[in-house]
């Protein structure tokens, strides 16, 4: 099991093909490479993407906290040399949210590779502000070099 503290916005760019401003990790640490890791996306309300959510209220859109989990997930499972495929495809997906992210701050997703095969892999993943819990999700991706 190799452990990587962790990588930086420069690498997670590198790994994934995904750049700002549809980046939404900025960090990922307490890797286990290929298992699991925490994804840290630092929301800012103020910003133009999330500006226009909701003309009176802002707030973190679900879709991006879906993102969050899913660019957190596919960086731990790209990091693994062992996985012969370097690009994956969402079979599909089941969120819950339980309370919505109305505050600047940081957020942290933290993601577990449940198992996995060279025709894909399931993961589950959890996000937090301030201790609390906010949403979850379950994913099933597949190989694309299978298609």
């Amino acid at each position: 099991m190799k452990i990587q503290k962790k990588i930086n916005e420069k690498k997670i760019i590198k790994i994934t093909g995904i750049k700002k401003p549809f980046l939404f990790i900025n960090v990922i640490d307490n890797i286990v490479v290929g298992k699991s890791g925490r994804g840290i996306y630092n929301v800012n309300l103020k910003s133009k993407l999330l500006k226009s959510h909701f003309k009176d209220k802002k707030v973190l859109p679900a879709t991006i906290q879906i993102e969050m989990m899913l660019q957190t997930i596919v960086s731990v499972v790209y990091l693994n040399k062992e996985f012969k495929f370097k690009r994956c495809i969402i079979a599909s997906t089941s969120n819950k949210f339980y309370a919505p992210v109305i505050t600047s701050g940081k957020i942290y997703a933290e993601i577990r590779i449940i198992k996995h095969s060279n025709l894909g892999f399931k993961a589950k993943a959890v996000i937090f502000k301030n201790k609390k819990k906010i949403s979850e999700g379950d994913f099933d991706f597949f190989n694309s070099n299978q298609i």
